[in-house]
């Protein structure tokens, strides 16, 4: 019985046993499925039983319930059998037809004392009952079947585990195969390393880039590359500069130039792969790095063409359009009331004009700085209210229409950042509410003070935008689908703006107004000496 390692085999091996040794007409070995008290129990039979019934006492499954739940022995005689039966000799409810004279059952037990079934007899081949010797050779017979019943429920689990074992293994393979497939069809070079940094995986795109001499470990990696140049931060204050990070830190995207004698910049991503296999990884272990590397030569060598072309347009512009600009101031204002009109609206339209343009070149000027990292600030306590008031003259006279209503304490303290620039924000804001608000229609420009901070929050009636734009009117050349068809721009205002302010280490912001209309603001920090 202990060889077999099947569990139908143990069943049908432990009622033949007990069948033939003890002379029993017919015999039946259970498992019981739960072990609450009413406990359900499927048969495995011998083949020459028809059902479970067949082989019940005429009580029905209360003796073989009992034996389960007592896990003790159970012999019945023809005294007890016939009494099960009523006076008009009809059976209990579940017990078979006919007489019955002799039953006997065992509990299979396991090894914690956990009920696993019963051994049941019914009627000897002789015809006699079940002796006490019976019992105790059945008892013995179910206690080796339990012990491999228990040997094949374990032999089931191993297979069971093995064969989901086999089928996770099998699917693991499968997707490293696929991702396999992903990273060498990727255009960019990948280079798969593990913990100690040796690369484990390179695709054709890294085979090609560091033809003539494969990449070995991330160390070597790293080396083909020229050591990042410190260099000043964009939108950074005058004095502050980028440090390169250490190879064993980047994450990217960081730009470095290859050591192969031209000039090839490729642009490097780190990704870090947590967990080591066979055992949990701590939160801050890492087991590998995956790098992506791009080749960015072509777009660093068109960045900075239009960099050196914005350079050259704004500044070789600035200088005309600075002359055209006072010069139309001048005649402007000396236009007197024995001036040909015409000419008058010609001097007025050539200053305004000449005024928007001299703004678009200083707003060309700061972008071009940001972008080549050459935005020096300084970092001057500055006096808002002034600084508005400055500004808000200068508006009221390119925007006659417009109503600007400036409220708030004239005794605010002063703000870290740059004033020259601080006044550009401001302008390009103002200018914006009196571009986008009906005619006469008040502008509120509000000065308060916060924690730390003094804010400007500049109001108006216009069209307003939707509430998923607030941040892509912030991005370079986006202009809303709401407002552009209701004055000329270039998109190019705001994000100086937000650059402006964020290099002076304040905040800038932007919300639709409840009834129509929007709120644009920024707050800067109040000026500490250090």
């Amino acid at each position: 019985m202990h060889r077999s390692l099947s569990l139908d085999e143990v069943l049908r091996v432990a009622t033949d046993r007990a069948r033939t040794i003890i002379g029993a007409r017919q015999a039946a070995t259970s498992q019981t499925l739960d072990l609450g008290p009413g406990q359900a129990v499927i048969a495995t039979s011998d083949p020459g039983v028809g059902s479970m019934d067949e082989l019940l006492p005429p009580a029905g499954w209360a003796p073989a319930a009992r034996v389960c739940q007592t896990n003790r022995p159970l012999r019945l005689g023809p005294a007890d059998l016939g009494s099960a039966h009523d006076a008009q000799g009809r059976s209990a409810p579940g017990a078979p037809r006919g007489p019955r004279t002799a039953w006997l059952a065992a509990p299979l037990v396991g090894s914690d004392g956990r009920n696993l079934g019963l051994i049941q007899l019914a009627d000897r081949l002789d015809g006699a009952e079940f002796s006490p010797a019976d019992e105790a050779v059945l008892v013995q017979l179910a206690s080796l079947a339990s012990v491999a019943i228990e040997n094949a429920r374990l032999y089931e689990s191993a297979v069971d585990a093995r064969s989901q074992l086999a089928w996770a293994a099998h699917v693991e393979r499968v997707r490293a195969a696929e991702l396999r497939a992903v990273i060498e069809a990727i255009g960019e070079a990948v280079l798969v390393c593990d913990g100690r940094g040796r690369v484990r995986l390179a695709n054709p795109a890294a085979d090609t880039l560091f033809a003539g001499r494969p990449v070995q470990t991330f160390d070597d990696m790293m080396s083909r590359f020229e050591p990042p140049d410190e260099r000043p931060s964009s939108g950074a204050v005058q004095g502050q500069r980028e440090r390169p990070q250490p190879a064993d830190t980047l994450s990217g995207p960081v730009e470095l130039r290859l050591r192969d004698g031209r000039e090839r910049w490729l642009e490097l991503r780190v990704y870090a792969v947590g967990g080591t296999p066979g055992r949990i990884a701590e939160p801050d272990e890492v087991a590998g790095r995956i790098a992506v590397l791009r080749d960015i030569s072509r777009a660093r060598q068109a960045r900075a063409q239009r960099e050196a072309f914005l350079g050259i347009l704004s500044h070789e512009l600035r200088t005309p359009i600075t002359t055209i600009y006072a010069g139309s101031k001048v005649l402007a204002r000396t236009a007197g009331q024995d001036t040909d009109e015409l000419v008058r609206d010609l001097a007025t339209d050539i200053a305004a004009e000449s005024d928007r343009l001299f703004r678009l070149v200083e707003d060309l000027l700061v972008m071009t700085r940001v972008e080549r990292g050459a935005l020096n600030l300084a970092n001057e306590p500055v006096l808002l209210q002034r600084v508005l008031t400055a500004a808000l003259r200068l508006e009221e006279g390119h925007w006659p229409d417009a109503r600007f209503d400036l409220q708030g304490p004239t005794d605010m303290p002063a703000v870290a950042g740059d004033a020259t620039y601080v006044e550009q924000v401001a302008r390009n804001l103002l200018s914006n509410a009196a571009k986008y608000s009906p005619p006469g229609d008040p502008i509120e420009v509000r000065l308060e003070e916060a924690a730390g901070e003094v804010v400007v929050r500049v109001f108006d009636r216009g069209q307003g935008f939707g509430p998923g734009e607030a941040d892509d009117l912030f991005e370079l050349f986006y202009r809303s689908p709401s407002t552009a068809a209701q004055a000329s721009g270039a998109g190019i205002g705001l994000f100086v703006c937000r650059r402006l302010i964020t290099a002076m280490g304040g905040r800038i912001w932007a919300h639709p107004r409840p009834g129509g209309g929007a709120e644009f603001g920024f707050a800067l920090r109040h000026y500490r000496e250090d």
